[in-house]
């Protein structure tokens, strides 16, 4: 299920970002972060794109509106946490300042920290 939420994010950021963006993956601890320089999510739509066949009105892509809620299900599934920020925190955009005609987006997803037992022999 992480490797399906991992994917549709990955797959949103790359279908929504044009040409000449840029789109990013960052594996920190439990953290994985994707990151895209695309049209970003406006205030009103940021708790309902969560949900099934939900879309921005923003978008022009063909699609069935189901990645986000999709991701979000899976990480939801194993009690664990999935956030969202738009625009893109400078800290991570890698586009110079008067290069920032889309707001782009940031999502993380944090997983279950894997627990390991000693077993003797």
């Amino acid at each position: 299920m992480f490797a399906e939420a991992i994917y549709n994010l990955v797959h949103n950021a790359l279908r929504y970002t044009e040409s000449g963006g840029h789109v990013g993956l960052i594996v920190d601890g439990t953290d994985v972060i994707v990151w895209d320089t695309g049209m970003g999510v406006c205030d009103e739509e940021k708790r309902i794109i969560w949900h099934d066949a939900v879309r921005g009105s923003n978008v022009d892509v063909e699609s069935d509106g189901i990645g986000l809620a999709v991701a979000r299900n899976a990480v939801y599934s194993a009690n664990e946490i999935v956030a969202m920020c738009s625009p893109l925190p400078v800290t991570i955009d890698p586009r110079p300042a008067d290069k920032r005609d889309m707001p782009g987006a940031l999502f993380r997803l944090t997983f279950p920290r894997a627990s390991f037992e000693t077993v003797d022999s």
